[in-house]
């Protein structure tokens, strides 16, 4: 019997706001044998602290960041879980996927008077992240988890 290593990624977004495109990514992972590790399959301790998802972050493989409309809640400093999540993998050099959702592409081309602060806010974290692929009718996330 060989030996085979299996894969993890780690699925960072918003959750309320893209079920189904979580459902779409964890489906293909799971399509090519990866574990998709999402924060919805696991209880964080109660002290709420994010050790418990840098841990996770740290046994993944690598890191799939889903960017919606959405800013989403912070901690203490403002930060958005999903943007602290994402700088941690970012340290820890984890290989990251981050997919531009319909919903944050159609807010890339308003201006910023059509947008709420929160909107704004997502719209300077994916301006940071700088290297994002957006998902649509031609490119959809199917496509871009499977290259």
């Amino acid at each position: 019997m060989t030996d085979k290593k299996i894969y993890s990624a780690f699925i960072s977004s918003n959750f309320e706001s893209l079920r189904d495109e979580r459902n779409i990514v964890i489906k293909n992972l799971l399509d090519f044998r990866i574990l998709p590790i999402a924060m919805e399959h696991f209880t964080v301790s109660t002290s709420g602290e994010f050790s418990d998802i840098e841990a996770l972050i740290d046994d993944s493989d690598f890191f799939i960041l889903l960017l919606g409309a959405r800013y989403g809640s912070c901690d203490a400093n403002g930060v958005s879980w999903t943007e602290r999540e994402y700088l941690y993998a970012k340290k820890k050099k984890k290989p990251i996927l981050a997919i531009i959702c319909d919903e944050l592409a159609a807010n890339l081309r308003k201006s910023a008077e059509e947008l709420d602060n929160d909107a704004l806010k997502q719209i300077e974290f994916n301006n940071r992240i700088g290297f994002a692929r957006e998902a649509g009718k031609e490119f959809t996330i199917e496509t871009i988890v499977k290259l």
